[in-house]
């Protein structure tokens, strides 16, 4: 019998194989990895030596060759259910509905906010005044409560967002409303026009106050020709050379951004804002996410992420103290002042149910001529089982490619065609069989 990729039982423990050897060999101690997809903290948890069971949707070949033990995570509202009862370090990531409390019986750390302090993030009043105490926009919004003043004709171009969303999940468009109304849940918000930009930071509290850092910030990409995944994550390029894509002056701004946040929600570990650019080269605030985010493992200091985030809440829970946290933070901050390749990751979904067909080393060999010639590694990650069945809108596949030399803003344009003609030629060439 073919499985789908959302049929496995929620205990489902993928033959508990061991990791080899790690590049780092920092830790012995075991971490659990909880989220929609938690491959990219995975490998960059293994290679700074820390043992992981994973609890996620996918379960895919690359994450469970790191991992000591996979769990299948069902329903997003259930990963309790699915935690093992053990004193490991939980670190959440996204895609998934973050409880009041962590497990019951869970004595250890949980490298993630309060839920108080979660929920702030999430409150768009809130998000509204730190904008505007920051000297940013925010987009117009209105609460389920308040939609009695908002006409649909009027604001037909307005998103309908949930509350607790990840990665453009659940986002749909307020023309829809007649046949989709809105839940409590959700809020209704202005489009606003430009492009979308994360920006990632690690925060630290010490000496009284907390030391924010700026890391790297990515464009988004996103599935304008495509209106049923128009609103999906679809990867991110970068980092972006601030100096040539973002002003000085928006350089200033998310620099002290990022210091406020991390002061109103005494924040710690890394965290990613999502903004919108806009035409007239502003910024609008659009979401705070405390966690390891998608375009993360596109920066030169992967492989230290997972390990700074979890030594952050270490120090400020005095589990550690400033002289070890400062041992761990000095490889973040040596890769930091490294040379920074451009790279670009995509997202390949599934525009009807697929199953999946193919080995990496046949991946290699049938985009090969789109990445050689242009000086261009790339790399396939997120790989599903073979007899798996992917769903319409789902993932496929991640493509990540990185330019070799130095980029400049042509070399972005030209990353992006060539993850895009990629994307194509997996779907169409044959390597991704419609069973529809």
């Amino acid at each position: 019998m073919v499985t789908k990729r959302s049929d496995y039982a929620i205990t489902r423990d993928v033959s508990a194989q061991q990791s080899p050897t790690s590049e780092l060999n920092a830790h012995s101690k075991t971490i659990l990895l909880v989220g929609g997809s938690v491959r990219a903290a995975a490998v960059d948890a293994h290679r700074a030596g820390f043992s992981i069971v994973a609890l996620d949707h996918f379960g895919d070949a690359d994450l469970r060759a790191v991992c000591q033990q996979w769990i299948h995570l069902q329903r997003t509202d259930a990963w309790m259910d699915a935690t093992p009862q053990c004193n490991a370090t939980i670190v959440p990531t996204g895609g998934f509905d973050w409880p009041t409390a962590g497990p019951p019986s869970h004595q250890g750390l949980i490298a993630f906010p309060s839920k108080p302090q979660f929920d702030a993030m999430r409150d768009p009043r809130v998000l509204a005044e730190l904008a505007s105490d920051a000297g940013i926009g925010f987009p117009i919004t209105f609460q389920h409560d308040e939609l009695a003043n908002v006409n649909p004709a009027t604001h037909h171009d307005w998103m309908i967002k949930p509350h607790a969303g990840t990665g453009g999940l659940g986002i749909r468009s307020l023309c829809h409303i007649n046949t989709e109304p809105m839940r409590p849940g959700e809020y209704l918000q202005e489009r606003v026009s430009g492009r979308p930009v994360g920006v990632n930071f690690i925060s630290r509290f010490g000496d009284a106050a907390y030391q924010t850092k700026l890391l790297a910030a990515f464009a988004g990409l996103t599935h304008r020709k495509n209106p049923e995944h128009r609103w999906l994550y679809g990867g991110s390029i970068g980092p972006l050379g601030l100096q040539d894509t973002i002003p000085i002056h928006i350089h200033q701004q998310l620099c002290a951004l990022g210091d406020r946040i991390a002061e109103r929600f005494e924040l710690v570990g890394l965290f990613n804002v999502d903004f919108i650019l806009t035409p007239d080269r502003s910024l609008v605030l659009l979401e705070i996410n405390p966690r390891y985010s998608a375009s993360m493992e596109l920066m030169p200091t992967a492989g230290h992420l997972v390990d700074c985030h979890i030594a952050a809440y270490e120090e400020n829970l005095g589990h550690i103290d400033r002289q070890q946290a400062d041992h761990r933070f000095a490889a973040l901050d040596q890769h930091a002042a490294g040379p920074h390749r451009l790279a670009c990751k995509r997202i390949v979904y599934a525009t009807q149910p697929t199953r999946f067909n193919s080995s990496v080393e046949d991946l290699c060999k049938i985009t090969r001529d789109l990445s050689e010639p242009d000086g261009i590694q790339v790399t396939y990650h997120d790989i599903p089982s073979t007899n798996d069945i992917i769903p319409s809108g789902y993932p496929v596949l991640t493509i990540i490619a990185r330019y070799q030399g130095e980029a400049s803003s042509v070399s972005a344009q030209r990353l992006i065609r060539q993850t895009h003609r990629i994307a194509a030629r997996i779907r169409y060439c044959g390597r991704c069989v419609s069973i529809a």
